[in-house]
């Protein structure tokens, strides 16, 4: 158990007045999501409107994984609610990596909408990626696109440091480099796992199946409903060439994209190139599609999460498990990368 007393000294350094922004950073085990509800309550006790944004998708706090969540507290016992109220950006990956867009857009729109709800001072955790190009290039965009007050760069030795280095002529960002406290338990990645599954399992207790006709949403995150849909004869064809079942298929640009029942041959796939005159062939079978995360989206607003059981290709409608109640205000899917049970365990 890592105690707040050692950073009590910190917390004037860290308070700007109304507006401060502090982002938080750090690797895995160093104390931010503790050090960020240092923060948050001692805004709180000091009578402050304080907005959380957590953007760690591997190990939410907020909301489940694969998201990025803000709550705002005003008094003490909000923040001992086991729920708080929360809205939620849609990344559908654990893994930031090939992800750097959802997740920079996710915390600006989360940051801009704290703003607009009053917030006189927000504080945001990070994920634990901090090594390496991609962790550079995330957690700088991070910083350019949000312009925090503060940043805390929690660290066992030096690790922040190529993240930090371009910014040691700022004026406007103060950088405040804390040690990691030593008594922090290594978490393992199978606690890991169990937590983000534990997560899930519970915001899917209580879902439901929902059939979604296609002709009503739009589609993100896939190609389909994105081209031209192959007819009858260009199915078949393609399904004799490919020597297994081709379900449903669409040509876009210079690609033929189709969802096949199970393996296909590759043999002669230059006959389908020819064919069709394309250069491109993209396939992915039914069961990949199965169990996808996906999310429920009314304009800007993420309404829900669901898991996708089944598209019908004959009838072109989606059976998606959800906590939301109804189809009325849904507008448009986003198709995530994580595919998963019902009960959160995590597929392949």
């Amino acid at each position: 158990m890592v105690s707040s007393c050692r950073w009590e000294d910190e917390f004037p350094k860290l308070d700007s007045g109304p507006g401060t922004v502090i982002m938080v950073i750090g690797g895995p085990d160093t104390g931010k999501t503790t050090f960020v509800n240092f923060l948050v309550s001692k805004f709180v006790e000091t009578g402050r409107k304080v907005a959380y944004i957590d953007a760690d998708i591997g190990q939410s706090t907020l909301g489940p994984p694969a998201t990025i969540g803000l709550a705002v507290y005003e008094t003490p016992e909000q923040l001992n609610q086991p729920q708080p109220s929360i809205n939620l950006q849609f990344v559908g990956s654990i893994n930031p990596v090939g992800f750097l867009v959802p997740i920079l857009l996710g915390v600006r729109c989360l940051l801009d909408r704290a703003l607009a709800l009053g917030a006189q001072a927000i504080v945001m955790d990070t994920t634990g990626l901090v090594r390496g190009a991609a962790a550079q290039e995330l957690k700088q965009r991070k910083i350019d696109i949000t312009q925090p007050n503060h940043v805390v760069a929690l660290q066992k030795s030096a690790e922040l440091e190529p993240i930090l280095a371009p910014y040691r002529f700022s004026q406007r960002i103060l950088f405040h480099r804390l040690e990691a406290p030593l008594e922090i338990k290594q978490k393992s990645v199978e606690f890991r796992r169990n937590y983000r599954e534990g997560k899930f399992r519970q915001y899917f207790a209580n879902a439901s199946t929902l059939e979604i006709p296609l002709r009503d949403v739009g589609l993100c995150g896939t190609w389909i409903q994105k081209g031209r849909r192959l007819n009858g004869d260009e199915t078949r064809y393609l399904a004799k060439i490919l020597a297994v079942d081709v379900l449903y298929g669409e040509y876009e640009f210079d690609c033929i994209y189709a969802v096949t029942n199970g393996t296909h041959s590759t043999r002669e796939l230059y006959r389908v190139r020819n064919h069709f005159g394309s250069s491109n062939l993209k396939l992915v079978t039914a069961e990949s599609l199965d169990n996808k995360l996906l999310s429920l989206n009314a304009d800007d607003k993420l309404l829900a999460l669901g898991l996708l059981q089944r598209i019908d290709f004959q009838d072109m409608k989606m059976r998606v498990l959800t906590p939301l109640k109804n189809l009325e205000r849904i507008q448009r899917l986003n198709l995530g990368a994580l595919r998963l049970k019902p009960t959160g365990k995590e597929l392949a």
